[in-house]
């Protein structure tokens, strides 16, 4: 009846959204202000509550986690999808088809109009210090704007 078909699009949107994230760094000063260290934060795609299971197990491992410890998993950011809408708003009439001609063939290929979906992601940054995460939320706000 139908046709099995993986176009992955929604794959590429998570991937999308992932890597606005990639150049994200973290400097950290001594009290002279001079920077001792810079490093990027790590991306991934996790939830916010398997951060704090991974918190959870790591000092769970070690006995009593150290700060040294702790701050080889922090800071992090992990986003997730938290929902899939269809948006009424943006739908096409369903009927109406695109049409591309092949470039190795003589075929001209059709196909109807998508469906529209808002994707909705969740991001979470985790930061062992406050001056980590405003250091982060800063570099992240520069480009988005906050919602209520």
């Amino acid at each position: 009846m139908f046709e099995t078909f993986y176009n992955e699009t929604i794959r590429n949107t998570v991937i999308g959204f992932g890597s606005l994230f990639n150049e994200i760094y973290v400097s950290r000063k001594d009290s002279s202000g001079n920077e001792t260290s810079r490093f990027k934060v790590p991306v991934t795609y996790a939830a916010k509550e398997k951060f704090i299971r991974m918190l959870n197990e790591y000092s769970g491992l070690k006995g009593t986690a150290n700060e040294r410890d702790i701050a080889t998993i922090l800071p992090r950011i992990g986003f997730n999808i938290e929902s899939m809408n269809y948006d009424a708003e943006r739908k096409r009439n369903t009927l109406s088809k695109r049409f591309s001609a092949s470039s190795n063939s003589n075929q001209i290929k059709s196909e109807f109009a998508e469906v529209p979906y808002s994707i909705d992601f969740f991001l979470t940054i985790a930061s062992r210090t406050m001056e980590d995460g405003l250091q982060i939320v800063e570099q992240i706000l520069a480009y988005f704007t906050p919602e209520f």
